[in-house]
């Protein structure tokens, strides 16, 4: 049966508003409601500590209507890639509301965030430290945090221990001794990450003290006084059919008493970080697809469509055996009965749930994909077979706005620089 009595509560007229997206940009298409992104802010808020500081990973969704709106709401925004840096200067982002990670920053990335005089560049290594260095001589100090690797992990994608990501406590300290009196370079804070998607709130709880008893010791073995803490993020939520909804709320009472405790001790520290991107994204997206054709091959029943793993991949290992959650949009007292569900690759891999129970679509419906407003038009492979990438279309209370239109193969190939290279011709 359907399954939306464990999605987000969208606002009324939800579904008429997908259809007359659907008709007016075509599909796929992924349409998104900023009344689910002021809910999940507001969550997210209520179940950390009243002084934490809310990032917004671009990652999750990088375009720059969503990125205004989290502004507004004095969200500030972790990047992790030169591009992001422009897209986020592109949609009016203040430089004192963006700090630059990622474990392989160019000098061209480097360069720049020094230029933009961010918030904080999330220096990985030493080596990554001296190269900054270099590069910020002769300009205002630039303000640097440490990113910590605590050997912590946890989610669907870790991030600490043996991993590429951040420095050893040991590495920290012996750049703290050195580098705190460098003129070009104020190091100013600390950042971990120890993975995405976790489900637990002790899992977060005993990330967070790690990086805290780091703080005190760092500091109490150095001259320093970090001003800056970014505990990371990863905090879940479902995404396919029996994940589960973690009661996060939790978080508060298990946060404030160690968080003000250490903010007692060392009052300096003035802003306490959390990163959320999945999470205040993903709950506001739906893929909207259009059924293609019906068929049954042997004994199952085929429903293929014009969007599938290109548009909401992830890396689902088990090919439709852990079905997102979806429904069909144009509903009626059709009969439930058992379908799998494929996109237009001419690849096997692009089945999106095998043998579910939904209502029989008929061609020409429309199909829903929900928790998809984060890493839905991004990560997944649009140029595969030349598809092209989907459209994306805002709900808001002034109405249904398209705010990307879609990027097709064509346009791709366009930016080749290849001197024989034909244009296609119109």
């Amino acid at each position: 049966m359907s399954n939306h009595r464990i999605i987000p509560q969208f606002p009324l007229g939800w579904r008429e508003k997908i259809q007359q997206a659907a008709d007016d940009y075509g599909t796929p298409l992924f349409v998104y409601f900023t009344d689910i992104m002021e809910m999940q802010l507001n969550t997210l808020r209520t179940a950390l500590p009243s002084h934490a500081k809310l990032f917004y990973s671009v990652k999750a969704n990088p375009n720059p209507w969503i990125m205004r709106f989290f502004a507004e709401r004095d969200v500030g925004f972790e990047l992790a890639s030169q591009g992001e840096l422009l897209i986020a200067q592109h949609a009016g982002i203040p430089a004192e509301q963006m700090i630059l990670v990622g474990p392989a920053k160019t000098n061209d990335e480097l360069n720049h965030a020094v230029s933009a005089g961010l918030q904080a560049v999330v220096v990985e290594s030493a080596t990554e430290l001296t190269r900054l260095e270099k590069l910020a001589s002769g300009n205002a100090p630039i303000s640097v945090a440490l990113r910590l690797n605590l050997g912590r992990s946890g989610g669907r994608l870790s991030m600490a221990g043996e991993t590429q990501f951040g420095m050893e406590f040991e590495t920290a300290l012996t750049l703290l001794k050195n580098v705190v009196t460098k003129p070009s370079l104020q190091i100013i804070g600390l950042h971990t990450y120890p993975g995405t998607q976790r489900f637990s709130p002790e899992d977060v709880l005993d990330s967070c003290k790690a990086l805290i008893e780091a703080a005190v010791i760092l500091q109490k073995e150095t001259s320093a006084r970090l001003s800056f803490l970014d505990f990371g993020g990863g905090f879940g939520l479902p995404v396919r059919k029996g994940d589960e909804m973690p009661d996060w709320r939790v978080l508060r009472n298990l946060l404030t008493p160690i968080i003000s405790d250490y903010v007692a001790q060392h009052p300096w520290t003035t802003t306490l970080a959390f990163e959320a991107g999945r999470f205040l994204a993903a709950p506001s997206g739906v893929l909207v697809m259009t059924v293609q054709d019906v068929k049954t091959n042997g004994e199952r029943q085929y429903v293929l469509l014009d969007g599938g793993i290109a548009q909401f991949g992830f890396d689902d290992r088990y090919f439709g055996l852990r079905p997102p959650m979806m429904e069909v949009l144009t509903d009626s007292d059709s009969p439930i009965v058992k379908l799998t569900l494929c996109g237009p690759l001419c690849t096997p891999a692009d089945r999106i749930a095998a043998d579910i129970l939904i209502s029989q679509p008929r061609d020409g419906d429309r199909i829903c994909i929900f928790n998809t407003g984060a890493y839905g038009l991004t990560a997944n492979p649009g140029l595969f077979l030349s598809q092209g990438f989907a459209a994306e279309a805002l709900v808001d209370k002034d109405g249904i706005r398209l705010i990307r239109r879609r990027f097709s193969a064509i346009e791709y190939a366009e930016l080749t620089t290849l001197p024989d290279f034909i244009p296609y011709a119109r």
